[in-house]
């Protein structure tokens, strides 16, 4: 079950606001006050120290001014994460001194007045640039109505536990390290929805107990229509050569806009003609009764960043919760079917109703430590981005330059690395589920996979 949308607590908010303005009008009323008092005018001075405690925010080294890099973490933070030139162009439409950083003066005068007349031709840029400062401003607005929804939500406790379903909650929380905010992140939800899972399957033109999985890419600054045919010609290459091993029914690659972005989407569609065991998966996965499941990871660090710390950051926030009935249901027919072991286990889960977990680690040097757990690899080689893309590439290098390897895996490699920059989301539709997974600012390609010279010359090769 997703949370509530921002324009829904939008709405509380307004409606609370209303209701808390009318209850002051009319004390004010009773006790004689006169309408121009109950209409003061903002403090600018108020305003102004409100403003100034969002830029101290983001002046994360209190320099004085927020520099690029500074500005990428606000636009992340405020959810529309930028590339590094992005940030770049931003602070200098915004450094008016030409200093390099926006310093406060020049934020509150972005922050107060109206848009200025863009500097160039650049309307994407522009567009962003104002939905920065939008959100920026709602930051405290949306704040307030998530304080007031939880704080509904405790006052109407016990009404709401009698309509509560009977369910187990794991709640987890997990850092290592102290970041304040994120250079990239991973999310999971999941959604059980007929009519959303139905209308994923009509796009894809599935039957109705279809498995479809959608990937969507963002393809690099520049590249054509033209290109991104031939990774897709590239697919349907290899899934023909792999037609015994991946038994899809069908197949589509195009590009599309997402929120006013070109994103290049592969779509395969499973149905249980060829895979029979999806009709009973998707029973399963119907009678789970899931009523949420969500997970997000969130990163100090983007992929391809030059490893500045000694360790990665980051914090995973998972929330999972079942219907208890159906677990016992199924407890049931495990021990029927002589599955004891198995039932132990779903007893466990149908025993606990809450459970949370919050874990504070110091770094990664606490779990990974060769006296604690010697069969892992040494720390030195898992601390930092660019130690992980070293550690990844020798199994890739070993499969990619196996001369064994029809030289359509190779070509379709070369293309994706060419082509697309990061991975923009995962898409999952079985029964009435719908499972997503995005990844803002994870540039996976350009991040972690080399192309295949590189490979060489991080083995020791040469090029060719």
């Amino acid at each position: 079950m997703q949370g509530k949308s921002v324009a829904q607590r939008r709405a509380e908010y307004d409606e609370l606001a209303r209701k808390e303005s009318s209850s002051n009008l009319k004390s004010a009323s009773q006790k004689g006050e006169s309408e121009s008092e109950q209409k003061k005018p903002k403090d600018p001075a108020k305003q102004k120290e409100k403003v100034r405690r969002l830029f101290q925010k983001y002046d994360a080294d209190s320099s004085g001014g927020i520099d690029a890099k500074e500005f990428q973490v606000l636009a992340f933070d405020l959810g529309l994460p930028l590339t590094d030139d992005e940030a770049a162009a931003f602070v200098k439409e915004l450094d008016t001194d030409g200093n390099g950083t926006v310093e406060f003066d020049e934020f509150f005068d972005w922050w107060s007045n109206p848009d200025k007349k863009p500097s160039d031709s650049d309307p994407e840029r522009n567009k962003k640039l104002k939905i920065l400062k939008i959100r920026l401003r709602t930051k405290s607005v949306l704040t307030s109505a998530s304080n007031i929804t939880s704080s509904l939500a405790k006052t109407t406790e016990k009404s709401a536990e009698v309509a509560k379903k009977d369910q187990t909650n794991f709640d987890v929380k997990l850092s290592v390290g102290e970041f304040d905010s994120p250079r990239c992140a991973i999310s999971i939800s999941h959604m059980q929805s007929p009519d959303d899972a139905a209308a994923a399957r009509t796009a894809a033109k599935a039957s109705d107990d279809a498995l479809v999985v959608s990937l969507r890419f963002t393809p690099k600054s520049g590249i054509d229509e033209f290109r991104l045919g031939e990774v897709s010609g590239g697919v349907k290459n290899i899934l023909a050569m792999a037609a015994d091993a991946v038994k899809y029914s069908s197949f589509d690659a195009r590009l599309t806009k997402v929120d006013g972005k070109d994103v290049f989407g592969l779509t395969f569609v499973f149905d249980s003609e060829k895979i029979p065991q999806l009709s009973e998966m998707n029973a399963v996965m119907n009678s789970l009764q899931i009523s949420e499941l969500s997970a997000k990871a969130e990163l100090s660090e983007k992929p391809g960043d030059p490893a500045s710390e000694g360790y990665i950051r980051f914090r995973l926030a998972l929330r999972v919760g079942v219907d208890r009935g159906v677990l016992r249901m199924m407890m049931q027919e495990m021990i029927a079917a002589g599955q004891q072991e198995t039932a132990q286990g779903l007893a466990g889960l149908v025993a606990i109703r809450n459970a949370s977990f919050n874990l504070d680690m110091e770094d990664l040097n606490t779990i990974l430590r060769r006296d604690l757990f010697p069969q892992l690899p040494p720390v030195e080689a898992v601390n930092g981005w660019a130690s992980l893309r070293q550690m990844f590439v020798p199994p890739v290098a070993g499969l990619l330059l196996n001369e064994e390897l029809p030289e359509p895996f190779r070509e379709l490699y070369t293309s994706i690395i060419e082509t697309l920059s990061d991975v923009h989301s995962l898409q999952v539709v079985l029964g009435n589920n719908v499972l997503t997974l995005t990844c803002p600012g994870f540039s996976l390609f350009e991040g972690y996979l080399p192309t295949i010279n590189e490979m060489k010359q991080m083995l020791g090769g040469c090029d060719d």
